[in-house]
């Protein structure tokens, strides 16, 4: 069912700046940001998102998830501690409840650990319990935030933002995601994208005429596309077809009681939509020049071997050259030990390609700078056959040769399911990976890539 309309997080799709948004998210609460606002209208993958953030951060950010923020300012304090687990009886006080909170976070702080709310439908908690969570973020040692907080909402959260009264909480938002509509050809690519998660290797099984009276009809909602999907995927297995053709999507909307009528961005529409590029890629420019350390971290980061060792050389007021070499060498150990494992048991498969570039990457990984960039040009689920020849025939191309070279694949974890990641080059910032992307082939940025760092791609690998 590759349209169902439930977060599974192995269909996430990185494509429409939802895997940049995620990588930024990561990265904000990471570095300790105390407040994140993310807001898209009805059905545009804000629980998606949501969930696949769940998963993505580190284990010394402990999270907490409300789903139903309908809460009065002293239930909120109670639901909190409950979710920390914190022994609070219904009797005791907001200040006694607090006080409870406070000494958890502290403990939670000396531990190495960072505590986030997660809060989903933010537009409909009531404005009195949104000050009692601007207050709970104003709780910190002198250096830390001892509770972050984002908050998924829809676009009425920004105007209750913008009231008067709202004015200290608004100021205190950091940092603003907004999650647009898919254009057609990411209708097109997030179509494809769901059916190969599925285990389909077709293609073209949603014609272009389909995709562009689907994008139409959904006026790019990810959850009207899953919808018209799905009926229309019921309908061709029921008839045994073998390609979605107009008629299937014409009895699909039928069958939907939102608005029937086809919609086209207008050109103001289209330039409205690319402002969160242009945030994207500020954003991401002062992440490049940030000069925040893994010891200004603390343990905010799954901190493998190599990385504790630059901290623990960074408090020794070791000199940067040796912290390097250091860094390289424990990865080299760790990759040694046996943590990471990169074997050639694709080599049987028939796959020359993708074992070469295998071998390649664990020595690439071991030595390129963690703070760097890196392309990722596709994901797939699973290391089946099917996946590993797919691979494999798409970097047989004559058009790849040139960039294989620069080519890596590694096996990682994502949500628990094991996943097979192939990505291109490594950049010392942000802006020269974005250059280099434009620069790639079409048949390598069909896949929706999206730039993402060396230091997340090797917390991905280190689950495996």
């Amino acid at each position: 069912m590759p349209f169902k309309n439930t977060p599974d997080s192995r269909f996430f799709f990185p494509g429409a700046q939802r895997g940049a948004i995620l990588d930024a998210l990561i990265y904000a609460i990471c570095g300790g940001e105390s407040m994140i606002k993310v807001v898209g209208e009805v059905g545009s993958g804000k629980t998606m998102l949501c969930r696949t953030l769940q998963l993505r951060l580190p284990d010394s950010v402990e999270v907490v998830y409300l789903a139903h923020p309908s809460l009065t300012p002293d239930n909120i304090l109670h639901v909190i501690a409950n979710e920390l687990h914190l022994d609070v009886r219904a009797e005791l006080n907001r200040f006694e409840v607090l006080s409870t909170l406070q000494h958890c976070l502290l403990d939670r702080h000396a531990m190495g650990k960072q505590v986030v709310i997660l809060i989903e439908e933010a537009q409909n908690m009531p404005l009195d319990t949104l000050e009692e969570v601007r207050l709970l973020s104003n709780l910190e040692t002198q250096q830390h935030k001892l509770l972050q907080i984002v908050l998924f909402g829809q676009p009425e959260l920004d105007q209750h933002l913008g009231t008067k009264s709202m004015r200290q909480f608004k100021e205190r938002v950091g940092y603003s995601f907004d999650l647009p509509p898919f254009s057609i050809s990411e209708v097109r690519d997030y179509l494809n994208h769901r059916m190969h998660v599925a285990g389909s290797q077709a293609s073209d099984f949603f014609p272009p005429r389909v995709i562009r009276r689907i994008a139409g009809y959904s006026q790019g909602s990810i959850r009207r596309i899953n919808l018209l999907a799905d009926k229309m995927l019921l309908a061709a297995y029921a008839q045994n077809a073998s390609q979605l053709t107009m008629p299937h999507l014409l009895n699909a909307v039928k069958d939907c009681v939102f608005n029937q009528q086809p919609w086209r961005l207008n050109r103001l529409k289209r330039v409205g939509y690319l402002w969160p590029v242009v945030v994207m890629t500020v954003l991401f420019a002062l992440f490049q020049s940030s000069t925040l350390t893994p010891q200004d971290l603390g343990a905010s980061w799954r901190q493998p071997l190599s990385e504790r060792l630059v901290a623990d050389a960074e408090v020794g007021n070791t000199n940067s050259s040796t912290v390097t070499k250091t860094a390289i060498r424990a990865r080299t150990d760790v990759l040694d030990s046996g943590r990471v494992t990169f074997t050639k048991r694709f080599a049987g498969r028939g796959a020359k390609i993708l074992t070469q570039r295998q071998i390649e990457t664990r020595r690439w990984i071991a030595s390129v700078d963690d703070s760097y960039y890196t392309i990722q040009l596709m994901t797939r689920t699973g290391t089946s056959r099917a996946e590993v020849e797919w691979i494999e025939q798409v970097l047989s191309q004559s058009q790849v040769a040139p960039y294989l070279n620069s080519i890596h694949v590694h096996e990682g974890v994502i949500g628990g399911q094991v996943v097979l990641a192939v990505s291109y080059g490594h950049y010392a910032g942000f802006s020269a990976a974005r250059s280099a992307l434009v620069e790639l082939p079409k048949l390598l940025t069909r896949f929706q890539p999206f730039i993402r760092s060396i230091r997340s791609l090797e917390n991905e690998i280190n689950e495996r």
